[in-house]
């Protein structure tokens, strides 16, 4: 009995020592070769993220353990990107280092009419880590900001373990990591880096058992945080939460038991979104001149005043003089807005199959497939299953899956930022319908196969 519990515990403490050197190593080794150039290090980042999920498939790794290994597979991730070569990696974040090193010579210039410089991150965060590091700035925003970023692959797990199980939950976080935009485009700009941590608190914060008192003062300071951080995020943060909210307010004279697990009284959740707009307005009125405030408004009066179908087509005439003065570099006409919707609406639902070529019609399965998992699980998770979810989250899923639509079916929205970052700011909650619904279709496969 005795060497069976010194067993145990030694046992323990081994899979705790591997799970560090696995969040420890990985991420070193993919960084020093990202840095150098090898080619083997994606191979083997590869390999160590595929063993990882087979051993957590397999009941191997499981419990807290989890999140050392997720933080690893995620750094990992964004090593690969944020590491290469001798510079940082990306468009804005180029403005974004020469703005961190000038706030670090002088004082901060608040009316500088420069978005990027009215980050937090840009004139407060990156000039405190660089000197309480003692790091050159490159190195901060090489090496130091992926981590932020990292943590949200291990909030977003506490979040989806909390309500579907650890099993679905490390599934979901897997999907949501391996989509490239996390790895590549949102690890290319450091004001985002810092800012999704601050969103995904906030979620953490709404599906938690926190006293409602505390959820008041979490849900504002993290809001609060990815305005000045991020005023994209910030936007987003707050539109999410409005959504989140209108959700809760519709189907609250309803008692469907999907509404029932309410964490968040509706009143704290209005007066969260009154002073998240309340900070923007005066954090961004006041910085880079209030440009932020007068393109959002710009863009809210656009929307009021005139949607897609109401442009005017491409006349004739018009396209005639456009041609004669700019040289032609094809014989297909000019696009014109209703055109352009069509062909982003086949995309988005891929019924251009027919028309792509073969690495297109790849990419279509797969986009359709994955497409078709994640309405199987929203059923699964509306009509069939009782999963531990909140009203709350219930709620973000709704709003992601009209913001999706929107982006298919408004061309001009999906062209503010970009319609793979809206994509990504969906995963954060529709993950685990995917996961749900590859298991729904593995469930009925394996009782027909029993049948026969």
């Amino acid at each position: 009995m005795f060497k069976m519990k010194e067993w145990i515990r030694w046992s323990g403490c081994l899979k705790r020592l591997l799970a560090i050197s696995f969040a420890v190593l990985v991420p070193l080794v993919v960084a020093i070769g990202a840095y150098y150039g090898t080619i083997v290090t994606p191979l083997l980042l590869i390999g160590a993220i595929t063993a990882c999920i087979v051993s957590v498939a397999l009941g191997k790794i499981e419990g807290n353990l989890i999140y050392f290994y997720i933080f690893g597979m995620s750094l990992g991730l964004l090593y690969q990107t944020t590491m290469l070569g001798m510079d940082v990696v990306g468009s804005d974040i180029h403005k974004e280092l020469y703005y961190a090193k000038l706030n670090t010579m002088q004082p901060w210039d608040y009316s500088s009419r420069n978005t990027d410089n009215s980050s937090f991150t840009i004139w407060f965060i990156t000039p405190l880590l660089s000197r309480l590091f003692m790091l050159d700035m490159l190195w901060v925003f090489k090496a130091v900001l992926p981590i932020f970023l990292s943590v949200v692959s291990i909030v977003l797990f506490s979040v989806f373990k909390r309500q579907f199980g650890e099993m679905r939950a490390f599934f979901a976080t897997i999907f949501f990591m391996i989509i490239p935009v996390f790895s590549m485009e949102i690890a290319s700009i450091a004001k985002s880096m810092v800012a999704e941590l601050f969103f995904a608190l906030m979620v953490w914060v709404i599906v938690s058992n926190w006293k409602w008192q505390y959820k008041a003062l979490g849900i504002c300071v993290t809001l609060i945080m990815q305005v000045i951080c991020h005023y994209t995020v910030g936007v987003l943060g707050l539109g999410f939460l409005l959504g989140m909210f209108l959700v809760r307010f519709i189907f609250s004279p309803f008692k469907w038991s999907l509404f029932a697990n309410r964490k968040v009284p509706l009143v704290v959740i209005f007066i969260c979104l009154i002073i998240g707009t309340s900070a923007f307005l005066c954090y961004h009125g006041l910085t880079a001149g209030g440009s932020m405030v007068t393109h959002i408004k710009g863009i809210a009066v656009r929307y009021i005043t005139q949607s897609i179908d109401t442009v005017q087509e491409i006349t004739t005439t018009q396209q005639a003089i456009v041609e004669s003065n700019i040289p032609p570099v094809s014989s297909s006409p000019l696009v014109s807005f209703t055109s352009l919707k069509t062909l982003l609406v086949n995309v988005a639902t891929g019924l251009d199959f027919a028309d792509v070529p073969i690495e297109g019609k790849l990419f279509r399965i797969i986009q359709i497939l994955t497409e078709l998992m994640v309405i199987i699980g929203a059923i699964k998770l509306a009509f069939f299953d009782k999963f531990n979810v909140t009203a709350e989250f219930v709620g973000f899923i709704v709003a992601s899956g009209l913001l999706l639509l929107a982006c298919i079916f408004l061309v001009s929205l999906a062209d503010t930022i970009n319609m793979t970052r809206f994509y990504h700011f969906a995963l954060f909650f529709i993950s685990p319908l995917f996961v749900i619904g590859c298991e729904t279709i593995g469930n009925i496969r394996l009782r027909w196969s029993k049948s026969i």
